[in-house]
């Protein structure tokens, strides 16, 4: 993308130093300069035994607009070929004869050597590319079609996922996924499209292991649970490959699966060596069992000496429970916490403290 197209300016240049098959050093260069509107090839000393070669194309460069070049060379027939925007613009034939049917000269890169793009040119230069190979005819969509959702990955290609979202609880359950999106450049016809997929899991580092489930924006979604969410997205540019789908923000909505709340109204009653605890249930429906924590410091349940074990003890879907073994005429600092069903326990916030000391009765 030349913007004053003056001659003079320079593309590229390749310059070193080749010794030929007689030890002769030379200068070696190749550069590509605009002159009178054109592109002009030049090597020296590049082939084998074949020292300049000078040559440009047919069209004319047209400010401020984009142009596609490529040069390519053929070793098996020496076809050294010029092409803009994948149209042949010149051949010229690396051979004994300048003609196709003689054996061919190699290029021989030199030493020494350095590459120079853009030193003096006004303009914009994108994807240049220096490939060992006969290089194909070039496309020239802007956006190419990207990989597809196969074995629950994506390819790079066109497709962008989503950091593992954390919801805050285990199992929070997803609702709808909105997204703003459009098409760049706008056009109304264009057929570019985004395609969106989620999946959740409980542990971030499991998320890899669980499908990838596709999704309409906005839609109510149904089967998604878990703390972490991930969300991904497909891109697919326009049949002529010039429009490309733009995503510009997602807003996730979901029902938190908050952990039970603690028991009310606990009772502790201090017995010989003992306490009686006694509570009422929390009213969510999803309660499984509660944990009782206890401790001889206020916030400090590390309690060892109960029969029924160290704190916390399980006492299942209970309300109440003697915990013997205790020694008496120490005060003990008690809190209860309900959990539910799921797996791992989805463990809910502490009580109220309340404190016992038994005595000698």
């Amino acid at each position: 993308y030349s913007v004053n197209v003056e001659s003079g300016e320079q593309i590229l240049e390749w310059d070193a130093t080749h010794q030929d098959t007689a030890g002769v050093y030379h200068k070696q260069l190749i550069s590509a300069d605009i002159f009178k509107n054109k592109i002009q090839w030049t090597f020296s000393n590049f082939f084998e035994d074949f020292p300049n070669i000078t040559f440009s194309g047919s069209s004319l460069i047209i400010p401020q607009t984009w142009s596609h070049h490529l040069l390519r060379f053929d070793s098996a027939t020496g076809l050294l070929e010029y092409l803009v925007n994948g149209q042949t613009e010149q051949t010229v034939y690396i051979t004994a004869t300048g003609h196709d049917g003689s054996p061919s000269f190699i290029p021989h890169i030199g030493d020494f050597g350095s590459f120079v793009i853009g030193r003096r040119f006004t303009g914009m230069l994108d994807e240049f590319m220096v490939q060992p190979r006969f290089a194909p005819d070039p496309v020239f969509s802007t956006y190419s079609q990207p990989s597809v959702l196969i074995h629950d990955t994506f390819g790079s290609s066109g497709a962008v996922e989503t950091q593992p979202i954390d919801l805050g609880d285990i199992m929070g359950q997803v609702l709808k996924v909105d997204v703003s999106s459009g098409h760049y450049p706008a056009r109304a016809d264009s057929e570019s499209a985004l395609e969106f997929f989620i999946r959740a899991a409980n542990n971030p580092y499991q998320l890899s292991n669980e499908p990838w489930k596709y999704f309409n924006p906005g839609a109510e979604i149904q089967g998604i649970q878990g703390r972490y969410v991930q969300i991904a997205a497909a891109f697919y540019p326009s049949g002529d490959g010039t429009v490309s789908p733009y995503l510009g923000e997602i807003r996730l909505s979901y029902l938190p699966n908050k952990a039970p709340a603690p028991p009310t109204h606990i009772i502790a009653l201090a017995r010989n060596g003992s306490v009686d605890l006694s509570w009422v249930p929390g009213r969510e429906k999803d309660t499984a069992g509660y944990f009782v924590y206890y401790g001889t410091a206020s916030g400090e349940y590390f309690g060892e000496s109960a029969s029924l074990g160290s704190s916390p003890i399980d006492v299942g879907n209970r309300t109440s429970i003697r915990i013997e073994g205790l020694q008496n005429g120490t005060l003990y600092y008690f809190a209860v916490v309900a959990y539910d069903s799921l797996e791992p326990l989805h463990i809910g916030d502490f009580s109220h403290e309340y404190s016992a000391r038994p005595l000698w009765q």
